[in-house]
């Protein structure tokens, strides 16, 4: 029965026709016999007809990607019209689907129109996610939020001229990735938008489920998502299919994990009001270190009412002013010429020696700064060998976007001051602190208490960052301990939010519109900034996500 089903839906014809196009069509077009490619196309359309997942290890240059749109595109054809639906071929780079759109199909259909196998070409389309895809809503708001800054902004204005043009971001060289995110199709769209009916990304997505399409192209975040749509019982991304190419599957896992980590994030912010304030005034807690983050349009839109970006420091400024960096050091460095071998334990020193040389991080002149310094950088080198990176940080991120914006940056405070007030910290202080960082488990937790942190803070989940926050330590403290921890905090936390509460109700009386952006430990508490303002009488506000 197998057989004669088959033998029904053309299987012996196509192979007959794969011989002869690999044969001699294609050679008459100039491409050579290639053996181990004509086995390759047999085997695959052996795997269709017996609707069989099948593995195939092509070495470079056997010609994988004829081979399996041959396969497919007879496979198909040998099949009753009514019963066409499209391939799907999901690769891992726009190299290859742009080869494909513009190479491999177009030559193909030439060839095979030319020796009369078809009557007209093969129809692919690329598929894309929505972020990919100009919003004409969002783009005319944008330029006209653009247009309001004047002449410095003239440059961006003209690129987003050239996005009124193409329906496709990536055809747009130069934009930020603020403005991508910004006029970019969003996750959700209103059925009461005034762009609803004409919209080009809709128009799009009906051209590219049309019954004339052959093929669909995507990569494999994009076949992933679709599949997820499915699980769920949402509305699939691509419009069925019947059979499935993967091509460089072997990058498949790395686009799942992308694609898990890609999911927007839904941290805790909240709008301040009241007390004789009206204007636009957002909080958010951050973290200074990620491993990359997809941020929420509900944040973005928040960023984009502010004229003011307020952030505990600016860490891009002080990255390119080495006199800075210089002056803050110096508030670690012993003055008295002792060294730090003269102010701990042998054992401590020792101990401390070995892991900063084990992170790679030691050097003699170290030994002339104070332990509240050895304490930072083991934790930055710790945290170095980790997939986690300042780059990835939350006030960074906004920061190069405040910049890009020419957006007002305030500091409510220099790093100067901080590191003077941790180089002020007693000595017993900052020998427990030292102590602490370099405790084997300690460093052992590294990624995974920064991947705790990361997804509390994700997740909006105020519980767990306090609990992570404020751990106790496994074993209790001595008197002594209990001190110098005491004022650890005070001096790290507590003083600086004060100095933090202070600056935000400046800005507040100033009726400046401020994204206000300091680390999610100064948020949160008795003595946090969000309960500071409300005890000043402002109105904080947890701002919602939409479902």
């Amino acid at each position: 029965m197998l057989v004669n089903s088959m033998e029904s839906l053309g299987y012996d014809a196509a192979h007959q026709q794969a011989e002869y196009i690999f044969r001699t069509v294609l050679p008459a077009c100039g491409m050579t016999v290639r053996e181990g490619q004509i086995q390759l196309c047999h085997a695959m359309l052996d795997s269709l007809y017996n609707k069989e997942v099948t593995l195939c290890d092509a070495g470079v240059g056997l010609g994988k990607t004829y081979a399996y749109l041959i396969a497919c595109l007879l496979w198909q054809w040998q099949r009753p019209r009514e019963q066409w639906q499209p391939v799907v071929i999901s690769t891992a780079s726009v190299t290859l689907q742009d080869a494909l759109l513009q190479q491999y199909i177009p030559f193909l259909s030439n060839a095979l129109i030319q020796y009369g196998y078809i009557d007209e070409p093969a129809h692919a389309v690329l598929r894309k996610g929505k972020e990919r895809f100009v919003c004409d809503a969002r783009l005319e708001e944008r330029r006209m939020q653009i247009a309001q800054r004047g002449e410095a902004f003239a440059r961006r204005a003209a690129l987003l001229r050239a996005a009124d043009r193409y329906l496709d971001l990536d055809r747009v060289a130069g934009l930020s990735r603020y403005d991508r995110q910004h006029i970019c199709v969003p996750d959700r769209c209103d059925r009461q938008c005034g762009a609803w009916e004409s919209c080009r990304y809709r128009q799009y997505v009906r051209a590219s489920n049309g019954p004339t399409i052959t093929i669909q192209i995507c990569n494999h975040n994009y076949l992933l998502a679709d599949a997820v749509h499915r699980q769920k019982g949402w509305n699939p991304l691509l419009r069925d299919y019947q059979a499935l190419i993967i091509d460089e599957a072997h990058c498949l896992p790395d686009a799942a994990q992308d694609d898990a980590a890609s999911e927007p994030a839904q941290p805790l912010f909240w709008q301040v009001s009241g007390n004789g304030y009206s204007g636009s005034f957002y909080l958010l807690g951050s973290i200074h270190v990620s491993d990359g983050l997809t941020y929420p349009q509900e944040l973005l839109d928040a960023y984009a009412a502010c004229d003011t970006l307020a952030v505990e420091s600016d860490v891009l400024a002080l990255e390119a002013d080495l006199s800075a960096q210089v002056e803050m050091m110096r508030c670690l460095v012993y003055t008295d010429g002792t060294t730090i071998d003269a102010h701990l334990d042998a054992q401590t020193y020792a101990d401390a020696k070995q892991v900063l040389t084990d992170l790679g991080g030691y050097q003699t002149m170290l030994d002339h700064y104070m332990p509240i310094f050895w304490y930072l950088l083991a934790g930055n080198l710790a945290l170095a060998q980790t997939r986690f990176s300042p780059d990835g940080g939350v006030d960074r991120y906004f920061l190069q976007m405040a910049k890009a914006d020419s957006t007002e940056i305030l500091e409510v405070e220099q790093y100067t001051d901080v590191y003077r007030a941790l180089g002020a910290l007693s000595e017993e202080t900052q020998v427990y602190a030292l102590q602490q960082a370099i405790r084997p488990e300690v460093l052992a937790a590294t990624e995974e208490d920064a991947a705790a942190l990361l997804d509390a803070w994700c997740s909006g989940d105020e519980a767990a960052i306090i609990d992570l926050l404020e751990a106790e330590p496994d074993e209790p403290l001595t008197p002594e301990e209990e001190a110098a921890a005491e004022e650890f905090g005070r001096t790290l936390v507590t003083d600086r939010n004060a100095v933090m509460i202070r600056a935000a109700d400046e800005a507040l009386r100033a009726g400046k519109n401020v994204f206000y952006i300091v680390g999610i430990a100064h948020m949160l508490g008795e003595g946090g900034i969000v309960e500071g303002l409300r005890q000043l009488g402002y109105t904080v506000t947890q701002v919602s996500y939409a479902s």
